[in-house]
């Protein structure tokens, strides 16, 4: 899936037809409305799409007002339904205008129907709804100056304790689940306490944000409502992430400290981090991590005597895969972190290391995105 973004004076002749096409048999002939939807705001409107072999897959436009930093989100499809496409689109669109026009709010004039949708999104509702164009209209808005996008507040606590949480709920291991939310949650609460008690100290945009989602996420006991609530939590978070990546530009060459927890490494295993499941591993045979995977463009932390050994995973990911690179974002652990999804690799070669407290190194090359089925 390519991600494309084009002014209207860069489109070509077969795209604007496109465009247009999908727009009328969308917003006229499926919603039997009477409404002109070609009008002047194209010419100033940033155009973004989805694109796959079949063509234009989502699609949205987005205008700006520069004085009032104020972006508008408008004309979105997802041409097939449920498939997330519809989100990934609009996430895009959100990191594209905060990074390309500097917008602090973004706006969409939704139909009513899909305020659900774009609650979803990261959105509130600002208006009463208002019947416009054959259907009723409300006004919603998310702002920048007080609330991530839903992508940066997922990637913000998935760099966190967050991330043990959704590989755990990957791999179906509800009891690690559970586990991991105590622990993940408890530090939310005690952040929050930091903050009001002076400890930390708000400064930033970012600070004011962080303690906003912080609160969104507060439990009590882990009651079944609580365990219910953690597990929508990282479903969404995973959706976050998983339908931001796109394809990478180039070859990366990754790599991934993977410290040994011995209780869950056993002899003839390898570990493949201190929080999952020890996996097999034979040169020249293929194997599924089933989690997202977090690889750094240099070696981690492997000076470092953190009590354990550690393999190192070196990963070869070719141009076009999926990934999702955390430098774009506030909030990451190391400088080059790059996320990728559940995939299929295949075993290129295990070494031995002269490298201190280092088992072996494992040469792994990305072969295929798996299937994500608990989603």
């Amino acid at each position: 899936m390519e991600l494309v973004v084009k002014t209207y004076s860069e489109l070509t002749k077969d795209e604007l037809y496109d465009i247009l096409y999908l727009r009328s048999d969308v917003f006229i002939m499926e919603q039997g409305r009477v409404c002109r939807d070609v009008d002047g705001d194209d010419r100033r409107a940033l155009h973004v799409w989805l694109k796959d072999e079949s063509g234009i897959a989502a699609y949205l436009r987005i205008l700006c007002n520069e004085d009032t930093k104020t972006a508008l989100i408008g004309r979105v499809i997802a041409v097939r339904r449920k498939t997330g496409l519809g989100k990934k689109i609009v996430t895009e669109a959100l990191e594209i205008s905060k990074e390309h026009f500097g917008a602090e709010k973004v706006l969409v004039h939704a139909q009513e129907c899909a305020k659900g949708f774009y609650e979803k999104c990261g959105f509130k509702v600002i208006s009463e709804p208002k019947f416009e164009d054959g259907s009723l209209h409300l006004w919603m808005e998310i702002d920048f100056r007080e609330s991530f996008t839903p992508l940066e507040e997922s990637v913000s606590f998935y760099t966190r304790n967050d991330f043990a949480i959704m590989n755990s709920l990957l791999v179906g291991d509800f009891d690690a689940v559970y586990g991991w939310a105590g622990v993940a949650y408890g530090d939310n609460q005690g952040i929050l306490d930091e903050y009001a008690n002076d400890v930390r100290t708000v400064s930033t945009d970012y600070d004011r944000k962080w303690i906003n989602s912080l609160k969104k996420r507060l439990i009590g006991e882990l009651d079944e409502d609580a365990k219910k609530l953690v597990v929508e939590n990282a479903k969404s978070d995973l959706k976050n992430i998983l339908t931001a990546m796109s394809p990478s530009g180039k070859e990366l060459h990754l790599y991934r400290t993977a410290w040994i927890n011995a209780s869950r490494c056993p002899e003839g295993k390898f570990s493949y981090s201190r929080e999952y499941l020890a996996i097999d591993l034979e040169e020249g045979e293929t194997v599924d991590i089933k989690t997202v995977s977090s690889f750094s463009l240099t070696p981690y932390r492997e000076e470092e005597d953190v009590g354990s050994e550690f393999y190192r995973y070196e990963l070869t990911v070719p141009k076009g895969s999926p990934v999702l690179e955390l430098d774009r974002f506030e909030t990451h652990n190391e400088d080059g972190e790059v996320l990728l999804p559940p995939m299929k690799c295949m075993v290129e070669s295990i070494t031995g290391s002269n490298i201190k407290n280092c088992r072996g190194i494992i040469k792994l090359r990305f072969e295929s995105e798996l299937e994500v089925d608990t989603l």
